[in-house]
C-alpha cells in the first residue's frame, strides 16, 4: 500500500499518457450531434474508400517477353531498393543470430541459430542475385525471372 501511495505521487500531467482506446467511426461522433448529418458523412467515406480501393487495382502488367534491361528505371530502381532493404535486414538477423552462437548460455539452442543464421544468409544471397540480374541488362526476360523467383521460393518450403 505504501509503495502504491509513492507511485501515485509521482504521476503528474506531464507524465501521464492515455492508454486502452477503442476506436470508433467518426461518423459515430457526429451522430450525437446530427443523425443526417452522419448518415451522409459514412456513405461518402464508403464511397470514397470503395473508390480508392478500385483505383489501385492494375489493368496492365509488364509484358513477360520484355527482357529485364528493358524494364523502365522507376521499375528498376523500385526493384534494387526493395532488393537492398531486404539485404539490410537480413544482415541484421544473421548477425543477431550469430550473437546467439557466440553465447554459450544459448548452447542449447544452437541448431536453431545456425538455421536462423544460414536461412538470413540464403536470403540475402537471393536479393542480391536479383539486384544483379536487374541491374546488369541481363538478357533474362521478366517470365524467366519470375520463373527462378518462383522456383527459388518453392525450393526454401
Amino acid at each position: 500500500l505504501e509503495i502504491a501511495r509513492e507511485w501515485a505521487g509521482t504521476i503528474t500531467y506531464s507524465n501521464v499518457y492515455p492508454f486502452d482506446f477503442e476506436l470508433r467511426p467518426l461518423w459515430e461522433l457526429i451522430e450525437r450531434v446530427d443523425e443526417e448529418k452522419a448518415k451522409e458523412f459514412k456513405l461518402y467515406l464508403e464511397d470514397k474508400w470503395e473508390k480508392d480501393a478500385n483505383r489501385h487495382l492494375p489493368s496492365e502488367y509488364l509484358p513477360t517477353s520484355m527482357r529485364v534491361f528493358q524494364i523502365s528505371d522507376a521499375s528498376k530502381i523500385f526493384i534494387l531498393n526493395t532488393c537492398r532493404a531486404h539485404e539490410s535486414t537480413l544482415l541484421e538477423e544473421s548477425s543477431k543470430a550469430q550473437t546467439y552462437l557466440d553465447n554459450p548460455m544459448y548452447l542449447m539452442d544452437r541448431k536453431c541459430s545456425k538455421r536462423w543464421q544460414n536461412s538470413a544468409n540464403s536470403g540475402r544471397e537471393e536479393a542480391l542475385e536479383i539486384r544483379n540480374i536487374v541491374s546488369h541488362d541481363s538478357e533474362m526476360t521478366v517470365e524467366e525471372l519470375i520463373e527462378k523467383l518462383e522456383a527459388q521460393s518453392n525450393h526454401r518450403f
